[in-house]
């Protein structure tokens, strides 16, 4: 994926949070926007993915995975600055067209530093073999500037004659940077990194790591579910789940997985919700396939199986529901969630308030994909182009 010409959001847990150049705007009412006008787009050549899979948002810049710059450079991280879409720094990654143009590769933003993980071998020569590392590396996330690097899931022989398939950067907080990689079971490897200078807390051969959350790492293990410090990598918990596949976070206090709980129907699968520091299923949602964006706030913004369901995080309560037949409502296509509200698409875009589910503004002129408080994106598959709008209202 080509990218060329935009930059940084707040977000604790799985990282979108970080600092770049401040540039002047209009001056809009507080809170989170509900109208949106075009200001400029960024180049994206074929990116496959949904944005929130390709782009790290955050205050005033947004951050990409490129597997070549748009002047024919070697691939690498890039920065955008969101008010006029000019590339603020680049950072060269080695061989990011195999790296990049597959699997996860959203680069995640902890603080003010940008993270991401890629895989470096050493060639090996005559009988001598080589050697292979995934590499963590924080970037400052204004300028560039390594901040730190440092290797896990070390081994002999070259990266390409292994099974580690592609790293990927689970969550980064305040503390951590969670990585993990491997495509079978005996070839995953998991790590839990000091974001402040790279130092490894611990890594784990055989975890799949899932979710990063203060005090607790939740992974997969073969059919087992399990819940380890972030001390030090002791195992707090486990559960049996039959079938279980990880999903996306939805926020801080939950974990999210599909899977058929330990007594349930076979080949019955649905969402299970898991209090992570036990393990405990909190809640249960019918079907496998939901995705839950979380609103930064108090709320996850579910959709799948044909509904949409806010979650209340802290109690796992739901708290509303779509579509509604007795209030002849329909459930829309859920694209965003910000600081209380919910973005997507119905009869017409729509903002919706996170918390209650009613309409707040029918009006808002587009839904965006990504959102901060200043700034939404929106992927034209026509143009091949990010399209950048602004707030205004």
């Amino acid at each position: 994926m080509a990218a060329c010409g935009g930059q940084d959001s707040a977000h604790r847990q799985i990282g979108r949070s970080g600092e770049g150049p401040i540039h002047s705007m209009p001056s809009r009412p507080t809170g989170p926007p509900q109208a949106f006008e075009s200001l400029t787009s960024l180049e994206i050549t074929s990116p496959g993915k949904t944005l929130p899979e390709e782009l790290a948002l955050g205050t005033d810049l947004v951050y990409q995975h490129a597997s070549k710059f748009s002047d024919g450079g070697t691939g690498g991280i890039v920065a955008f600055r969101l008010s006029d879409g000019k590339e603020v720094w680049r950072v060269p990654v080695p061989d990011m067209v195999t790296l990049f143009t597959t699997g996860r590769t959203t680069p995640r933003i902890s603080g003010r530093a940008v993270v991401s993980a890629f895989p470096i071998s050493t060639r090996g020569e005559g009988t001598l073999a080589g050697r292979y590392s995934i590499r963590v590396a924080a970037y400052d996330a204004a300028t560039g500037g390594q901040i730190w690097a440092t290797e896990v899931a070390k081994g002999n022989g070259s990266y390409q004659d292994t099974d580690l398939g592609l790293p990927d950067v689970v969550g980064a907080d305040d503390q951590h940077v969670l990585v993990t990689t491997g495509e079978h079971d005996e070839d995953i490897v998991s790590a839990l990194i000091d974001v402040r200078n790279g130092a490894v807390i611990w890594e784990d051969q055989g975890l799949r790591a899932i979710d990063l959350e203060p005090h607790t790492v939740v992974g997969m293990r073969g059919r087992r579910v399990v819940g380890k410090s972030t001390t030090d990598g002791r195992q707090l918990w486990q559960r049996q789940v039959s079938l279980v596949m990880p999903s996306p976070d939805p926020g801080p206090g939950l974990t999210h997985v599909a899977g058929t709980p330990e007594g349930g129907r076979p080949l019955e699968v649905a969402s299970l919700f898991l209090d992570p520091a036990t393990g405990r299923i909190k809640l249960t949602l019918d079907g496998p396939s939901h995705e839950c964006l979380y609103d930064r706030q108090s709320t996850a913004v579910c959709s799948g199986s044909g509904i949409v369901a806010a979650i209340d995080l802290a109690t796992a309560r739901r708290l509303w529901q779509l579509p509604d037949k007795a209030a002849n409502r329909k459930a829309p296509t859920v694209t965003a969630a910000w600081r209380g509200v919910v973005y997507g698409e119905a009869i017409d875009p729509v903002v919706l308030d996170a918390r209650s589910g009613k309409d707040i503004n029918t009006h808002i002129g587009s839904a965006p994909t990504l959102v901060n408080d200043q700034y939404g994106l929106t992927f034209d598959e026509f143009s091949d182009q990010v399209r950048i709008s602004r707030a205004v209202g």
